[in-house]
């Protein structure tokens, strides 16, 4: 099957992400179909372990309302984040897992610049083969025409994934909390790149990473707005990429 084709993936199939089967919340639920464009890994199972190498999901939640600067200072984080784990951990191969909305979001885009040697997984609030109005249609457009150009049988570097299968109707059918579900559960570590609120969607995203007992780390400067929730929540505040490496030493 091509990249640009759309297939079904559910439990217990090989390619279901793991994080989301293993975490803890997760164990007595039914866990929901997913349909995927491209590899949702950055190579198989198999050819990961004939390596040695394991892999390490990255997930980002942030504010539609990020100002530029705000953006700016997050995209500027988060490619030294990668650059330093990548050197620190050289036999971990790093995927960068986000939703598709305007805003914070829209860091995933650091994921494809071809010199961090990243894997990009998008989770769009519709089916993977539609674009829904608050989609970064940029950074939407960007993955699927990778993948329309991907030869066959050849890792696709990046991914589509949704909770709809094609052809669905979702804006009467949308539930944005199970997408903030799956990105939390898949994610190895969360990164909150902005919050100027202490309600909403990046908030919910939190609650859902804490349930699954997740590492979450906020970049300080871009989270004013919103310091009391993450501070009731025991969110790591950093000032920097090394504070990350610091802590997942510890």
């Amino acid at each position: 099957m091509s990249a640009s084709e759309t297939r079904k993936i559910e439990p217990p199939d090989s390619e279901y992400p793991r994080n989301i089967l293993q975490a803890p919340v997760t164990r007595q639920l039914k866990l929901p179909q997913l349909y995927a464009r491209g590899d949702i890994l950055p190579g198989s199972e198999a050819s990961l372990a004939a390596e040695n190498v394991h892999y390490s999901v990255i997930g980002l939640t942030g504010s539609r309302t990020a100002t530029e600067l705000q953006l700016q200072r997050g995209e500027a984080f988060l490619h030294q984040l990668i650059l330093l784990l990548q050197k620190k951990y050289p036999k971990v191969r790093y995927a960068l897992l986000g939703g598709l909305s305007i805003g914070g979001d829209e860091l995933l885009r650091v994921g494809l610049n071809p010199d961090l040697n990243t894997h990009v997984v998008g989770v769009p609030p519709t089916a993977v083969n539609a674009r829904h109005n608050d989609a970064d249609r940029p950074l939407f457009d960007r993955i699927e025409g990778h993948l329309n150009h991907v030869p066959e049988g050849q890792n696709s570097g990046t991914s589509l994934v949704s909770l709809f299968p094609d052809k669905t109707e979702t804006r009467t059918q949308y539930h944005p909390l199970e997408r903030n579900k799956i990105i939390a559960w898949w994610a190895g570590i969360l990164l909150v790149t902005v919050a100027n609120s202490d309600r909403g969607g990046t908030i919910r995203t939190i609650d859902f990473a804490l349930q699954a007992q997740r590492k979450i780390y906020a970049i300080r400067g871009n989270v004013r707005g919103a310091i009391t929730a993450l501070y009731t929540r025991d969110v790591t505040i950093v000032d920097s990429p090394e504070n990350i490496l610091a802590d997942l030493n510890s």
